[in-house]
């Protein structure tokens, strides 16, 4: 495909710039209206807490809309599964002792990191994605267009 033709070419062949035209789309207003989604049943107490708190954050900042629901539930349950993971790290240390036995039935102990902190390392990558699709990091925040707000119903006179 050449380059845009110049607004003069246009004009002499009664043609539109398509340039123009995907500028004026974006510059429409969204067609997605706000609203909140309600926390998915299988969460856990600690998740809905979070779904809750993500969701009134997205809701002030009018970026959310009733399709995020699952999401805000991945979310939610992985940074349920990531405090619980750093609680239990927290409580046996980065290192844990082995006992293991070598050929002769000898049982000799080791030191080794801890496998819950493989477990909390996913989780943060996870967690850093999915603030990332829903525009909660710094970097991110510029790119996620506010949602289209709910017309609201007025009263007239007659429906007082």
């Amino acid at each position: 495909m050449g380059a845009p033709l110049p607004p003069e070419v246009h004009a002499l062949r009664g043609t539109k710039s398509e340039v123009g035209r995907i500028r004026q789309d974006r510059l429409k207003s969204p067609t997605v209206p706000t609203s909140r989604p309600k926390p998915p049943k299988h969460l856990s107490p600690e998740a809905v807490l979070e779904f809750k708190r993500v969701s009134k954050i997205l809701a002030e900042r009018r970026t959310e809309t009733t399709g995020d629901f699952s999401i805000l539930g991945v979310y939610a349950e992985v940074y349920s599964r990531w405090v619980s993971a750093k609680r239990t790290l927290a409580d046996q240390g980065l290192e844990i002792e082995c006992t293991l036995l070598d050929s002769n039935g000898q049982a000799h102990v080791n030191r080794k990191l801890n496998p819950m902190l493989k477990v909390v390392e996913s989780c943060e990558t996870k967690l850093l994605s999915l603030l990332k699709s829903l525009g909660l990091t710094p970097n991110s925040r510029e790119t996620v267009k506010p949602a289209r707000e709910k017309p609201r119903k007025t009263r007239g006179i007659v429906d007082l």
